[in-house]
């Protein structure tokens, strides 16, 4: 009997500890967690796997934390490119060197319907900002994901 309540703690210190380790990685309070799965058993760990789907690990992208946004300058990234002003302007061309890790690493992954949602947030973004560059950008996104489905359709 103590051999089995040995082995139940080992097991869940285990995933308490791995727990901890993925909250690290998403910017999310790690301790907390931990404490809760390893007290609680397996509803903390289902909370968890719904909480931190919505966080991607630091410096992926995405909109957890450590994701596009402002960075330690208070600026925006300059990928966004400039606004016209509300004045009509010329298209204009998708920025050659422009990359977004996370849209590429779902792409990468075939999480085709993931990358389709990310990639349309983000022209929804653009959009609100006016964001001409930005909307090019993402664009070309929306191309790279098509042809993507298309060869995995093959």
């Amino acid at each position: 009997m103590l051999v089995l309540f040995l082995l139940d703690l080992l097991l869940w210190g285990y995933i308490a500890y791995r727990v901890y380790e993925d909250a690290e990685k998403k910017g999310l309070p790690a301790w907390p967690w931990a404490i809760f799965v390893f007290a609680f058993g397996l509803i903390p760990v289902v909370i968890y796997l719904l909480v931190a789907r919505n966080y991607p690990i630091r410096g992926q992208g995405g909109f957890g934390r450590g994701a596009i946004g402002y960075g330690a300058s208070g600026q925006l990234p300059q990928v966004w490119g400039t606004s016209t002003g509300g004045h009509a302007a010329a298209e204009v061309a998708a920025d050659p060197e422009f990359v977004d890790d996370y849209l590429d690493g779902l792409i990468a992954d075939g999480r085709l319907r993931e990358a389709r949602a990310h990639m349309n947030d983000m022209l929804q973004v653009a959009r609100e900002m006016n964001d001409k560059k930005g909307i090019a950008n993402y664009r070309k996104y929306e191309k790279k994901i098509a042809t993507s489905a298309y060869r995995g359709s093959r």
